[in-house]
């Protein structure tokens, strides 16, 4: 029985395009995605609120049948409150990935 591992191979370490991600690269990319993503919702939240009624409801079965239901005024309130809702939840996703892009 042996003690020593001397004689054992050591596995050279790897060539070519290989990429050892550490957790301080993992985050940094989680980050990016994070603000592009917050960017979009920012983006959706202020079409929501700028565009006319036409406009949402012509892609949007669901917007179309609450049109139909409860009126004009009615959805134009929810679409608005949607565009605010995405616009806050922008806001904060784009902060909160900022926030750990600057390494927090």
């Amino acid at each position: 029985m042996r003690l020593s591992c001397s004689s054992e191979k050591v596995r050279p370490p790897p060539t070519g395009f290989v990429v050892y991600l550490g957790w301080r690269e993992i985050r940094m990319i989680i980050g990016i995605v994070g603000a592009i993503l917050s960017f979009f919702l920012l983006v959706n939240g202020f079409a929501a609120l700028r565009r006319p009624l036409d406009e949402l409801v012509k892609y949007d079965p669901l917007g179309k049948r609450l049109l139909e239901r409860r009126g004009e005024r009615f959805t134009l309130r929810m679409y608005r409150l949607f565009g605010l809702a995405m616009l806050a939840l922008g806001l904060v996703a784009g902060y909160a990935s900022i926030y750990r892009l600057m390494g927090a």
